[in-house]
């Protein structure tokens, strides 16, 4: 149970860094050697210290206290040692963990220092004792603290924050003397100095708080650290493996598998900390919620008690949280500038280019290939000029970063296959040659795979960047031409009375060349992606310039005289608002068409990815149950009955023997770790590993083994009998010569003398050979020895390995577990024999015993074989299916690509693999189909990121026509609004409503009861044309900014067209006050075209620079016209448009709750709270908005549903009575019948207004489990 508790956390880290190809890092080896050591301390030291402490129970006083004493210290010993190998660990780990070290440091330190200024307080009969505890835990202090600072030094080598948090670390203990002041703390105890003891002491804690302050501020900014966000993963797949192992084991019909319940549900939930470590990582948060999803059903499979199928839950756990490891290892760094449509397009063209190029390059590699099957030299050529190539590629052209890494890789590996072929002769190529060359293949495979994905996101991008660029420039043209009506007003109105004043004609004057100026850099800005809008905004700008020439007429003779030119000016301004507004209306039909485009290509993708992913899953549901677990099964049992044997032979007398036999056995594990060092050395010549760690480090572990095993061999008789002839000992030499061979390989890779490596690793292979045959040899020449006297002990433990050896045997080697069986109970009978102390009948036993063992090995021998035989058929079976799914595959994503092509090389690997060699067949059958399951885990991530983007394009489109409907009924009831007023006689100046519209919100308000007035009917259409124009507007804007990853502007002339129209409209221009048609002389601020406000804030007029508009309502009413506005604030209270964006609305707040229940709970929390608090914060910000995050936070329709309390079911809300005592069904209701958009992730994490635009159903429904014993609960209660 120690070993247990102690060692299964550590077991499972070497799993799974085995099973992510990372065991050639230097953590691996930490990793397996402190596993080792606490082994030790498990087996050795703490039954040592146990025994220490029962002898303390008797003896004489000080023989007590020398016990407890010497108990002690080993205590102190095992937990010093075991907090070290802790520490091993903390180097991946975030830096809370390692922070929390420092703070027991600071505890435990603290705790000795209040004993230490006690002491001196103390009677003399206690101080001693006292004094002694003080010393012993002061050593405990001083031990660990060098193992933290161990710890700092190596995590100082990292990257990121913990890295620089853990360097400075180092320093402040260096600064502060820490190290130092223990030293002093230790050495003042010991000569009974308490008083200058504790100072030391209290030095040491103020040094460690100075250090654990600045982890914290490590800590607090690991969040955004791609290590920290990989080392949170792996924990997750950890736990996930080792649950996974655990329910395999368990009977889920049974009351403990509730525990297994729990921690599924743990697990999911744990799972929400890796939402705010992806950053903008959109492959990584579809991996994460295909994670969620498998998490969510493996909990209700679990509940249901479905064996089967959580098993396969929970690996779908595993391959997504380790595709989404992957992809944050990887991924990219995402400061970048914001492109413009045209750069984006640019992009688009260049990987286009780029595509053209791989392919035919994938080509060239092809005609490389078969001419090398036949002469390798005669290929070299080829493959050099493939290499050159590659290099051309990327020049002059702008490409992702991950594109550009890809095609060096490529160039690289052809570069390395044509000086391999080129050594050969022109011949057919060797082996070594051959795996240069499809490593090169691979590699040209690889580039060609992610620029086809780059391509395809990049076309996708640039759609995003065209809608968003459109969208603006839109809102920007419609700013312009109600800037341009109001200056036709004032123009008119000048020319129908007195004419201009010089002074204002030219205030107008330079209001129109900002207009022509905002025209013609909009035209400037579109002219690519919209040329027939572009064509009239430059005519609207010929018309403005045509105002401006007027207006400088007017200036130039004021007055009366000015009244022609006034009304030219008048007319021309009339011209360009129109032209304006219809080059807005082109651009809202050319979104409209974009958005088509983008739905379109997205379908493409899709017919690319989605036959994929469905071939990849086929082949996952239909592949047969893997041979892997049965094989590791029966190597098990093979182990176990050698143990057996050796027992026997201990328990037959013949200890010679059984140690002969243990130390062929570890001679095995040798070979088997020699074979894996010359595998990773053949890997690396062949340019599948990056460096030699992997075979250095296997052969420092085969030097050790083999030095140790000398160690043992040199203890044998023969040995000393041939020490004492004065000859050497064959077996004892031959280890001795394997432990420098495999010193000298070790030394020469890390030089990179690959030459001297592979002679040293050829020399230890065949040290150790002939190591094995002496000892076989030895152990049969000692097992035909006469037996000794029958060991009744030793006899049991032989049956309990039986015991152990059959109960794995019998599943998938029945006659060896019958076999067995019998040797059980001749052994049974031997121990029984013994202990009645008949010899002969005992050996004669044994005897029995020993035969029932050779054959139950030969049996689970002949198994194994057969079992490899059928392994090797399926692993080849395996690499066929994953070769032919990768080619599938290169169109549709470069990760899956990889993920297949590691499968396939596996279970290649795997099927040449010997018999002999099984377990690690077994390893590459486990692995490969891990791999299967990370390429259907990237390639669904991929689909779902694809449909996300179709799913908003679409949405997008109907905005787009949404818009364009609500910008003609804005046009058209602004003119009913002021046909209605001109009906009632009112002109603006007796409208008690008009001049206070910002002071009285129920102005114009109708009587309780009544029928509205015509001409609030009027205000109202106009109010609710406003609303779904700036709704559209915000929903396209924040389209844009998903699709295309950017939150700004990146278009220049675009964001100059923008600041212009931001400076048009003055601030604190009269709110609610339109301009008196009878004013001969309006202001310079009216005549240019001043508008109302109505209650909206002062620095709402100003466009910004990102997709998302700061205020699509100050552009609503700017289109409705300076008087419209004010006649409609009057009539419905100036905060009427507030409501557009979700405030104080009842319809809006409907549709908030509408998105609360459109995903499930975590989602729903983790958006609203995303939503309120980050994103969209931050798009606001980057777009020049100033307003206050808490004013949009109260205001929100979250909150005010939250407010309101919590959403009532349909039978509540049909219960409910209205004013007039009739129930009805609110739009708060809760349809749990109509889920179905909320399932993906993508949606949850979408702005309120664009979830609006394409929500279809809320969320999913629970596992099915839950509802079954819901249904059955119920049914047992009726």
């Amino acid at each position: 149970m120690a070993r247990q508790l102690v060692t299964g956390v550590l077991d499972i880290q070497l799993q799974q860094l085995e099973e992510n190809g990372l065991k050639h890092l230097p953590l691996y080896r930490d990793i397996a050697l402190m596993r080792k050591n606490i082994g030790a301390l498990v087996e050795k030291e703490m039954e040592q210290a146990v025994e220490l402490l029962v002898k303390a129970q008797h003896g004489t006083e000080a023989e007590r206290d020398e016990s407890f004493r010497k108990a002690r210290q080993m205590i102190r010993q095992i937990v010093t040692r075991l907090a070290t190998e802790r520490q091993n660990l903390l180097r991946r780990l975030k830096s809370a963990e390692i922070a929390a070290q420092v703070q027991r440091l600071i505890d435990m330190q603290s705790k000795v220092w209040q004993t230490t200024r006690t002491i001196p307080q103390q009677v003399p009969s206690k101080q001693e004792a006292l004094a002694l505890a003080a010393i012993e835990d002061q050593g405990d202090v001083k031990q660990l603290f060098l193992q933290l600072v161990e710890t700092l030094a190596d995590v100082s080598e990292w990257g990121g924050p913990l890295g620089t948090g853990a360097a400075e670390g180092l320093q402040i203990l260096q600064a502060a003397g820490v190290g130092k002041e223990l030293d002093a703390a230790g050495t003042h105890l010991g000569a009974l100095s308490y008083a200058d003891a504790a100072t030391s002491q209290v030095r040491v804690i103020k040094g460690l708080r100075l250090l654990l302050e600045r982890l914290n501020e490590a800590h607090n900014q690991i969040g955004n650290d791609k290590h920290g966000s990989v080392a949170l993963a792996r924990e997750l797949i950890a736990r996930q493996e080792k649950l996974r192992e655990q329910t395999k084991e368990a009977d889920l019909t049974q009351p403990e598998a509730e525990r297994l319940v729990e921690a599924q549900a743990t697990i999911r939930k744990d799972l929400n900390q890796l939402s705010q470590a992806l950053g903008a990582a959109p492959a990584a948060e579809a991996l994460l919620e295909q994670a969620r999803s498998a998490a969510y059903e493996a909990t209700g499979r679990l509940f249901d008690a479905r064996q089967d199928e959580a098993l396969a839950e929970q690996q779908k756990v595993v391959a997504n949280l380790t595709g989404l490891a992957e992809q944050l290892a990887s991924a990219a760094d995402v400061a970048h500038s914001d492109k413009s449509s045209a750069e984006a397009a640019k992009q688009v063209r260049d990987l286009e280019q780029a595509r053209a190029d791989i392919e035919r390059i994938r080509q060239e590699q092809m005609q490389v290939d078969r001419t090398a099957m036949e002469n390798a030299g005669g290929a070299a050529p080829q493959e050099q000029q493939v290499s050159q190539n590659l290099s051309k590629v990327d020049d002059n052209r702008s490409l992702p970063k991950a594109v550009v890494t890809r095609l060096a890789s490529a160039e690289q590996a052809t570069a390395a296959a044509a000086k391999a072929l080129a050594r050969g002769p022109n011949a057919a190529p060797d082996a070594m040659q051959r795996e240069t060359l499809e490593q090169a293949d691979r590699a040209v495979e690889r580039a060609a795979s992610e620029i086809a994905a780059a391509l395809d996101d990049a076309r996708r991008t640039a759609k995003g960047v065209e809608i968003g660029e459109l969208a603006r420039a839109a809102e920007t043209l419609e700013r312009a031409a109600a800037a341009e009506r109001d200056m036709a007003r004032a123009a008119k109105s000048a020319a129908d009375k007195s004419g201009l004043e010089a002074s204002a004609a030219k205030a107008m004057s330079q209001r129109q060349a900002d207009v022509e100026g905002l025209a013609r850099a909009v035209a400037q800005a579109v002219e690519p992606i919209a040329g027939e809008a572009a064509q009239s905004a430059n005519a609207a700008a010929q018309d403005a310039a045509a105002s401006r020439a007027q207006l400088d007429q007017a200036a130039a003779k004021p007055g009366t005289d000015s009244k022609p030119a006034a009304q030219s000016a008048a007319q021309a301004a009339a011209g360009a608002a129109e032209k304006l507004s219809q080059a807005a209306a082109k651009l809202r039909r050319q979104i409209d068409t974009a958005a088509q485009g983008l739905v379109a290509e997205s379908s493409r993708q899709l017919e690319r990815v989605s036959p994929v992913r469905e071939a990849v899953d086929q082949a996952l549901a239909k592949a047969e149950s893997p041979l892997s677990e049965r094989m590791q099964r029966l190597a098990a049992a093979e182990k176990a009955v050698r143990k057996a044997q050796v027992a026997q032979q201990r328990a037959a007398g013949q200890a010679a023997a059984a140690d002969a036999m243990q130390l062929a056995d570890a001679l095995r594990d040798a070979q088997a770790e020699q074979a894996k060092a010359d595998q990773a050395a053949r890997q690396l010549a062949a340019g599948r590993r990056a460096s030699p760690l992997e075979t250095i480090t296997r052969e420092h572990a085969v030097a050790e083994q083999a030095g140790k095993l000398a160690e043992s061999a040199a203890k044998r008789p023969q040995s000393q009998a041939a020490r004492d002839a004065g000859k050497p000992d064959a077996l004892s030499e031959s280890l001795r010569d394997a432990a420098r061979a495999a010193t000298r390989a070790a030394r020469a890779a890390l030089d990179g003398d690959q030459t001297q490596a592979q002679a040293g690793r050829d020399q230890a292979r065949q040290a150790l050979d002939r190591a094995a045959h002496l000892a076989s040899t030895e152990a049969d020449e000692a097992a035909a020895a006469p037996a000794g006297k029958p060991d009744a002990t030793a006899q049991k433990k032989v049956g309990e390995a039986i015991a152990d050896a059959a109960k794995l045997a019998q599943p998938d080697a029945p006659p060896a577990g019958e076999i067995l069986a019998d040797a059980g109970k001749s052994s049974g009978q031997a121990q029984r024999e013994a202990e009645a102390g008949d010899a002969p009948k005992a050996r004669a036993a044994q005897e029995q015993t020993k035969k029932s063992l050779k054959s139950a090995a030969d049996e689970l021998k002949a198994a194994r074989e057969k079992m490899s035989q059928e392994q090797a058929k399926q692993l080849a079976e395996q690499a066929r299916q994953a070769e032919q799914l990768a080619a599938q595959a290169v169109p549709a994503d470069p990760s899956a690509v990889a993920a297949l092509r590691d499968a396939q090389s596996r279970a290649k690997q795997g099927a040449a693999e010997s018999a002999e060699q099984a377990l690690r067949a077994a390893e590459a059958q486990n692995q490969a189909g891990k791999d299967m399951q990370r390429a259907a885990a990237n390639l669904s991530a991929r689909e779902q990121r694809i449909e996300r983007d179709k799913a908003i394009a679409e949405a997008v489109r109907d905005l787009a026509r949404d818009q364009a409907q609500a910008a003609e009924d804005i046009a058209a009831r602004s003119r009913d609004l002021l046909a209605e007023n001109s009906a009632d006689g009112d002109t603006g100046e007796n409208d008690p409503g008009a001049g206070q519209a910002g002071d009285d919100p129920a102005a114009g308000a109708p009587a309780k009861g009544g029928k509205p007035s015509r001409r609030r009917q009027a205000a109202e259409r106009l109010s609710q044309a406003q609303r779904d124009f700036a709704r559209a507007q915000r929903g396209t804007g924040e389209a844009a900014e998903e699709i295309a990853g950017q939150s700004n502007v990146g278009n220049r002339p675009l964001r100059d067209a923008m600041s212009r129209a931001s400076k048009m409209t003055p601030r604190n221009s009269g709110k609610g006050q339109p301009a008196s048609p009878n004013s001969a002389q309006p202001d310079a601020a009216g005549q240019a075209g001043s508008a109302s406000q109505s209650g909206l804030p002062d620095d709402s007029d100003d466009l910004g620079t990102g997709f998302i508009p700061n205020s699509p309502e100050a552009t609503a009413e700017l289109m409705a016209g300076e008087e419209a506005a004010a006649r409609a604030a009057a009539e419905l209270g100036r905060g009427h448009l507030a409501q557009s964006d979700g405030r104080d609305s009842p319809r809006d707040a409907s549709g908030a709750n509408e998105d609360s229940a459109s995903g499930n709970p975590e989602q729903t929390a983790s958006n609203q709270q995303g939503e309120r608090g980050g994103k969209k914060k931050s798009s606001r910000a980057s777009s020049g908005g100033n307003s206050p995050k808490s004013d949009r936070d109260d205001q929100s329709p979250e909150n005010q549903d939250l407010k309101r309390g919590p959403p009532r079911t349909d039978a509540v809300a049909a219960a409910a009575p209205t004013e007039s005592g009739k129930p009805t069904t609110p739009n708060r209701d809760v349809d749990f019948a109509n889920r179905g958009v909320g399932r993906e992730s993508w949606f949850a994490k979408l702005p309120p207004d664009l979830r609006k635009a394409i929500r279809a159903k809320a969320q999913r429904p629970p596992p099915r489990s839950y509802e079954d014993k819901l249904q059955k609960y119920f049914e047992s209660i009726d």
